[in-house]
């Protein structure tokens, strides 16, 4: 009998990484809504969370099935999560939201299934550090992202570029409060911009002791973690 294959984490660097830190030590019910191959989840369990998985391709469900996790198979764009309110202790949605044709709704689920005093780690490109800026201001689109090339290229399309406000607004909406925002990596780590990235962070020097973290991953992050408590 073969080993079982480990999942392919379709997600950018540090962000499990990050969202582990975020959530600590497993100690309840968790859902990842979007789970992709299953990095997460699979993660997840081995820290003690009692996990759930929802995705929306066939073939990600048949890879998180193989590991013996719980998961259903629906279009989050068009479908309510098949869970009762107030069903789980913790929710993930790890880079799921920007391919949505409607976020607001999405959250609104996100915090319907979420219980009272329940955690959600969110997930998303961050449009408004130096670089995305910047890049907005010359070529007319955030960053690689949400450029033309990754959508007309791409099967699996970034729709929905989201602000921090905007984030936090929904959030707002769904009976949940920020609690954090942090990146998966700053100014200087990441992608072909890091050496712009890195020009641009400079210019925040003679404030960068007044920024508070939130700031700095907005200013600096590529992929903004952003916790949040119902």
């Amino acid at each position: 009998m073969y080993p079982q294959q480990e999942p392919f984490a379709d997600t950018s660097m540090n962000v499990h990484e990050t969202v582990l830190d975020l959530l600590g030590k497993g100690t309840g019910t968790i859902l990842d809504v979007g789970a992709g191959f299953g990095v997460l989840v699979k993660i997840l369990k081995k820290h003690g969370w009692k996990v759930a998985a929802c995705e929306g391709n066939p073939e990600r469900v048949e890879s998180i099935q193989k590991f013996g996790i719980p998961v259903k198979q629906l279009d989050l764009n068009t479908m309510r999560l098949p869970y009762p309110d107030a069903s789980f202790d913790a929710v993930t949605c790890i880079e799921v939201i920007e391919h949505m044709n409607a976020p607001y709704y999405l959250v609104q689920e996100l915090g319907r299934v979420l219980k009272l005093g329940g955690t959600l780690i969110i997930t998303t490109p961050n449009i408004l550090n130096w670089y995305s800026r910047w890049k907005f201001f010359k070529e007319g689109y955030f960053n690689e992202y949400f450029s033309e090339k990754e959508y007309l290229e791409q099967g699996d399309h970034h729709v929905s570029p989201i602000h921090f406000w905007q984030l936090r607004w929904f959030l707002k909406e769904a009976g949940m409060q920020v609690k954090t925002v942090t990146a998966n990596q700053f100014a200087g780590t990441f992608n072909t911009s890091s050496a712009k990235m890195l020009f641009f962070s400079l210019l925040t020097l003679p404030v960068r002791p007044f920024l508070r973290p939130a700031d700095k991953a907005i200013l600096e992050g590529d992929i903004l973690v952003v916790k949040a408590v119902k």
